[in-house]
């Protein structure tokens, strides 16, 4: 197995064990503070540090100190003084300015919120905007460790060390899990909360020290700016640094838009980290053991070499990622039920939340290709390039943006990456190979077509399956007290039908405890059912136990459970249980039913972790993916052909051990 080989392997390990924590993370997120106005402060502040470090180092400054360690290295020796100098000029003049910039962040924390949030004008909003200063003077020094982490992790990998730079992320999430534990138990209040969050980020950054030390690594950081390596870095970062402001641009943009409704940057913020989990397995595990390579043959003017290894980068990529990309699209519902739909996180807050992933996830394989093709123009020194192609992306994004606004809403921030990263990806390509590319390495390119095929079996088979198992009925929220006035007639138990958008708007703004928008419903096949339970029961919980759905009859028949809680004494006068459903059918009439019970803990924990639903996606998904392998042989795509014979290799030889086991 070749190096490379086994440097993608390892990371991809460890890069999928963070990922999986960095999921967990979120998922208590989703079911301790929910998907409202308090995470979209939350949220929002914790996402500032990065937008300020990406603005003022940047995420792709971070990616020219290989090359520049990488030539100082290959005059002077990975070990050499002279490179360990040139390393510690970085860690200084990174170190330096982040802390200078951290600290005025703290100082102008309010100015920073607003300029962000200022498109915010419900009352909800601005209660929102306050809590995020506070939380932002808290996160504010995450900006000083996001770029020692930067640092460390360029020096490591140059060295060709990847494993401890792909497990720092997960002391970052074991960190907050354990802080967001603690909070939920409210073992910590706020600004324990707070605390805990930037502790994580500080963890991530100081877990490398050891592993720099284990170099040889002398942390001294020096700062001196006449020194000819920082004027270099100085040079290649300004046209770094026209990115970053163009990028922030677009950002300050987005995030205004996102602010307009209740749980719209939460939305945008748990999609996110949805789509960075197959993101950061596999592509960035690609591109991050495959950069140091391209630099080598760039330095060595080798462009054949340099065009195998970009190529080879992107099949692989593209034979990964597509089908995941439309996926996710297609089971956005069930998988982000899965995830996030327990504790506060309601099946309201999956619809919007999946509405938003069915979109942004087909921007996943055109921003790694073009993240892929930032690391060729990189590996050349070549800055300018991919700032003109960002800078126009950037342009893209916002009229986008604001063109489909008033017509689908914060949608129009997800609908806007996917054609701005397609555009970027197609331009950069182009410049890319437009001189150097031979027709060998075209039609490497060109036979794509195979797996796009492939892909395309694959999403009629999961869209077919999904259809198959979706239920009748969902609950979209439910509550052990009904938080405005219920008439009298419905006290004894009753229910409501809501036939039309207009007035499930109405009645969602009764029970919304912010400025949340109603979840998206399609009501020429959809109907809500509203179910009370007798008043006097608001220790109780009502759930679905049966839908029956007579389409002659056009009508719903639906037997609804009210479990009760022991240990708390209902109050007659207080506003009772009630259950939000909407049942799939265009229904004008339906019978409501109740049964009262006491759930076993079975049915709890079913309930939990959406045990069903799990074993719905993972046979859709397993379909999906056997249907995508199976055609990719038929089509003979080589990645897929050479995977399936590594795995049978290894099954073989796991048989031969066992047959002829050591003795």
């Amino acid at each position: 197995m070749s190096r490379l080989v086994k440097h993608t392997i390892t990371f991809s390990t460890l890069t999928l064990v963070s990922r999986v924590t960095g999921l967990l993370r979120v998922s208590a997120f989703a079911a301790i503070l929910g998907s409202g106005r308090f995470d979209d402060a939350y949220q929002l502040a914790n996402t500032v540090p990065n937008i300020i470090y990406e603005f003022v180092m940047g995420g792709l400054l971070s990616a020219i100190l290989i090359p520049l360690l990488v030539e100082a290295q290959k005059k002077h020796g990975k070990t050499s003084s002279e490179a360990w100098r040139a390393a510690n000029l970085l860690l200084g003049y990174v170190g330096s300015l982040l802390a200078v910039v951290s600290a005025l962040a703290i100082l102008f924390s309010p100015e920073i919120i607003a300029l962000l949030t200022h498109y915010g004008k419900s009352v909800h909003a601005e209660s929102s905007r306050q809590l995020a200063v506070y939380f932002f003077r808290f996160f504010a020094p995450q900006i000083f460790f996001y770029g020692l982490s930067a640092v460390f992790m360029a020096i490591l990998n140059s060295h060709r060390v990847f494993a401890i730079t792909a497990a720092a992320p997960i002391f970052n999430n074991l960190t907050v899990i354990a802080t967001l534990i603690l909070y939920r138990f409210q073992l910590i209040g706020t600004t324990g909360l707070a605390i805990g969050t930037t502790a994580g980020i500080a963890t991530m950054a100081l877990i490398q020290v050891p592993w720099l030390l284990k170099l040889g690594m002398p942390l001294r950081p020096r700062v001196d700016f006449s020194d000819p390596l920082l004027k270099s870095v100085v040079t290649l970062g300004l046209p770094v640094l026209a990115v970053a402001i163009a990028n922030v641009i677009g950002t300050i943009i987005r995030t205004n838009l996102l602010f307009t409704v209740g749980s719209g940057f939460t939305t945008y913020t748990f999609c996110f980290q949805l789509i960075m989990v197959p993101y950061g397995i596999f592509a960035v595990s690609i591109a991050t053991v495959l950069y140091p390579t391209l630099t080598q043959h760039a330095v060595s003017r080798d462009h054949s070499g340099f065009l195998d290894s970009f190529v080879l980068g992107t099949r692989w990529t593209t034979v990964v990622l597509l089908p995941i990309s439309l996926g996710l699209a297609l089971l956005a519902e069930p998988l982000t039920r899965i995830l996030f739909e327990r504790g506060e996180f309601t099946y309201a807050n999956t619809r919007f939340t999946a509405r938003f992933l069915q979109i942004y996830s087909l921007s996943i394989l055109p921003y790694a290709l073009v993240v892929l093709a930032s690391r060729g123009f990189y590996a050349y020194q070549n800055t300018r390039t991919p700032m003109w192609i960002n800078i126009v992306g950037v342009a893209v994004s916002i009229l986008v943006m604001f063109s489909l606004y008033p017509a689908i809403g914060v949608l129009s921030v997800a609908a806007a990456a996917v054609v701005t990263y397609c555009l970027t990806t197609f331009v950069s390509y182009l410049i890319l190979f437009r001189d150097a590319g031979t027709s060998r390495h075209l039609n490497d390119l060109r036979s794509l077509w195979r797996v796009v095929a492939a892909a395309g079996c694959m999403s009629i088979t999961v869209h077919t399956a999904t259809l198959l198992g979706t239920s009748h009925i969902e609950v979209l929220q439910r509550g052990s007290r009904f938080p405005a006035h219920v008439d009298a007639r419905y006290d004894a138990g009753g229910y409501m039908l809501i036939q039309n958008a207009h007035d499930f708007r109405q009645f969602w703004s009764l029970i919304s405890r912010d400025d949340t928008p109603a979840p998206p419903l399609d009501f020429r096949n959809s109907r809500v059912v509203v179910a009370f339970a007798p008043r006097g029961s608001t220790t109780s919980t009502l759930s679905i136990k049966q839908c029956i759905i007579s389409r002659s009859e056009s009508a719903a028949d639906i037997l609804v459970s009210i479990q009760k809680h022991h240990g708390t004494r209902p109050d007659a006068l207080e506003e009772p249980a009630y259950l939000v459903a909407v049942v799939r059918s265009p229904v004008k009439k339906c019978k409501v039913q109740y049964v009262v019970e006491n759930a076993p803990i079975s049915s709890k924990l079913t309930r939990l972790f959406h045990i069903s639903d799990f074993l719905k996606l993972l046979a859709t998904t397993s379909l999906g993916a056997l249907v995508f392998i199976l055609t990719g042989l038929a089509l003979k795509v080589r990645e897929i052909q050479q995977a399936v014979a590594n795995v049978t290799t290894r099954f073989r030889q796991l048989l031969d051990s066992l047959k002829h086991p050591a003795q």
